[in-house]
């Protein structure tokens, strides 16, 4: 049987694999990375620790870890708190109109629309999720944990600390998700490089992009989200609802 630490080291191995074959620029950016490791142009921030049965990350500058609990036990904590609710972590990427039969521009269009609106279930909850945003990943242990749950066709991850990520790759098995579900990793990017990300994960299967759920990682610090909202309200179909 093979120890945590050969589990671990194989599980980077396989992750780094699929990256290297699907995330070229992603790829480079690890590549980077371990080169100024090497050449001491960057000292680690994080060690990677696994006591108690789970695993863990340690802040040696700070002083301070990262989950400060069991991770196993904070993964499992996410994936429940994940709802099927229509009511919260949810981005409706839609717009509907605003019904008014003196409007000129409603006057064929409305009845149709008012007998739509009024007669379309009013479901408060998903059957299931399609599509799902991570913003902050940490150990990406609830990543695979919620997934366990959803199954969604497509994910998308953000996280912005590079190093941190790279920890992930020896506890988080993307390389198995990958193979269930479509990964858009969005990892150490600037704006540009994620307005790109965030737009192909709303381009892929952009039919099933009605309603997509979220969760944001506690101490996550970047304004992607924020970014991903403004990236969903600017499309063309929410902002000319009729089009020529």
């Amino acid at each position: 049987m093979q120890s945590i630490q050969e589990q671990a080291a194989a599980n980077f191995e396989a992750n780094i694999a699929y990256i290297e074959a699907n995330h070229k620029s992603l790829f480079e950016k690890l590549l980077a990375y371990e080169s100024a490791c090497e050449k001491g142009y960057y000292q680690e921030r994080y060690e990677l620790s696994f006591d108690d049965g789970y695993f863990e990350v340690v802040d040696i500058k700070e002083n301070t870890k990262l989950y400060n609990m069991d991770s196993s036990l904070y993964a499992s904590q996410v994936s429940q708190s994940i709802n099927l609710s229509k009511k919260e972590n949810l981005f409706i990427t839609f717009k509907r109109p605003v019904l008014d039969a003196a409007n000129p521009s409603q006057k064929e269009t409305y009845p149709i629309l008012s007998y739509i609106q009024s007669h379309m279930p009013q479901n408060e909850r998903f059957e299931r999720v399609e599509k799902f945003a991570f913003f902050g990943a940490g150990l990406g242990v609830h990543i695979a944990s919620v997934h366990e749950k959803l199954r969604s066709n497509a994910y998308l991850i953000v996280e912005d600390d590079l190093e941190l990520f790279r920890l992930s790759l020896f506890v988080t098995p993307y390389h198995k998700i990958a193979k269930e579900s479509r990964l858009f990793l969005s990892i150490f990017e600037d704006a540009k490089e994620f307005a790109k990300s965030a737009q192909e994960f709303l381009n892929f299967e952009f039919y099933r992009n009605h309603y997509i759920k979220y969760f944001e990682m506690l101490g996550y610090k970047g304004d992607k989200l924020k970014e991903f909202h403004l990236r969903i309200i600017s499309q063309s179909h929410n902002i000319f609802f009729y089009r020529s």
